[in-house]
């Protein structure tokens, strides 16, 4: 459902969302980015290809900021009990997607906070 985006020239990149395509509240602007004070975003997600029948991790943000705070989450039994709490109860046995924000100050990654989430 989530995947990135951006504009012709590279200066604006998002993660969209496929049900909701006219918003890009998950924005990373290059030129706020030189500014090393901006937030940056990331797509964490787990799904079962059918031909491995084994579960497949991918982790990514949109720039380094959001890669780090993505695998600082992976890493944080706390940060992700925070967002799979409001997770269904078998969520374990489903497909996950979750995007998260990081506050970047002075070019090092803040705390990873969920966004949304999307089980299916």
């Amino acid at each position: 459902r989530f995947h990135f985006v951006n504009d012709p020239t590279m200066a604006k990149l998002w993660i969209e969302d496929r049900e909701h395509p006219e918003k890009r509240e998950w924005l990373l602007d290059r030129l706020q980015q030189k500014t090393e004070d901006y937030k940056d975003y990331a797509i964490v997600a787990r799904f079962i290809p059918s031909d491995t029948d084994q579960y497949a991790v991918v982790v990514a943000g949109i720039g380094r900021g959001g890669t780090v705070a993505a695998g600082e989450f992976l890493v944080d039994e706390h940060r992700m009990q925070e967002i799979l709490a409001h997770a269904p109860q078998d969520w374990q046995t489903k497909n996950i997607e979750i995007v998260l924000e990081t506050q970047v100050i002075q070019g090092r990654s803040g705390p990873p906070r969920g966004r949304t989430i999307h089980i299916w």
